[in-house]
């Protein structure tokens, strides 16, 4: 996988974890912002990305969170934005969302409406990925293992009917099994993290260990990727042209301060006009700077 360059500006090599259900990306999708005390923060609506919220997004003309930094991979930490934020018992445990073709679509509907061609996603098979924006990760098979093959069942329906039962949450523990007892230890869980691993390499010894293979650190920062839905909208309240005020810091900003400090100005890039210098002003309340008309 490869970040794409507004992720990189912000020190990020991912954004935020999309879920997915028949193949359709259900969020989080911001839809705006909300008044918090003096100020603001964002918004989020709905599951799947509703082109009805695009009103209250302007400029953006697509789901916030790809347009604005492309069909990246994903990451949260369990047990952090966006879920599960409840206690979690296997320590260090990430999850990862990579887009494909038509992300927004269900499974049976990647080709309505010419998607393929609009959103093509991140997938790129069969090169290296650039971090373009459309061109974001590719994989290959590395093997798998089976869980009935990891806990030692051999024949899951005599089994069943023999008596044995998984696991029973009342008592936490299985029946005539023990393999799931105190699913929420964490000495067991990592034993348990263990057992698979060790049956993996033991399946494909001529393939890398599962420990020389660990997962890249999930990096993503909610306050960095959100941080202009913390902003007044850009689009709304006076208009006027800049005072002189406003276009010294405009000018600072075009010269030195995007280059220097390229997170202070997100989303803008070191190639944004004045007339974008002066909106961003604007929404921060700074250089006493009113919006473009």
């Amino acid at each position: 996988m490869r970040a794409t360059a507004p992720l990189v500006r912000l020190s990020m090599h991912f954004g935020v974890r999309t879920a997915f259900d028949k193949g359709q990306a259900t969020g989080p999708f911001v839809c705006g912002r909300d008044k918090a005390g003096a100020g603001y923060q964002p918004k989020f609506c709905g599951d799947a990305f509703d082109v009805k919220n695009l009103v209250h997004m302007k400029p953006y003309r697509d789901a916030f969170e790809w347009s604005a930094y492309g069909y990246h991979v994903g990451c949260n930490n369990l047990g952090e934005y966006p879920f599960p934020m409840d206690p979690v018992y296997y320590p260090n445990a990430i999850w990862y969302s990579l887009p494909g073709i038509c992300p927004g679509e269900l499974f049976y509907d990647k080709d309505a409406n010419n998607c393929q061609a609009s959103r093509p996603g991140g997938y790129c098979p069969g090169i290296e990925p650039t971090g373009n924006g459309t061109c974001t990760w590719n994989y290959e098979p590395a093997g798998e293992i089976d869980l009935n093959e990891l806990v030692g069942i051999q024949d899951y329906d005599t089994w069943r009917y023999s008596g044995h039962r998984e696991y029973d949450p009342e008592l936490d523990k299985g029946i005539k099994f023990s393999w799931w007892n105190g699913i929420n230890s964490t000495t067991a869980n990592a034993e348990r993290v263990k057992q698979a691993k060790e049956l993996f390499d033991q399946k494909y010894p001529d393939s890398a260990s599962v420990d020389s293979m660990a997962p890249p650190v999930c990096d993503f920062n909610f306050g960095q990727f959100y941080k202009e839905w913390y902003r007044k909208d850009g689009y709304s309240g006076p208009c006027g042209k800049a005072s002189a005020t406003c276009l010294g810091q405009i000018k600072w900003i075009k010269t030195e301060g995007l280059l220097k400090h390229p997170g202070w100005y997100t989303p803008l890039t070191t190639d944004a006009s004045e007339s974008d210098i002066q909106r961003l002003l604007y929404q921060q309340g700074k250089g006493g700077c009113l919006r473009p008309c």
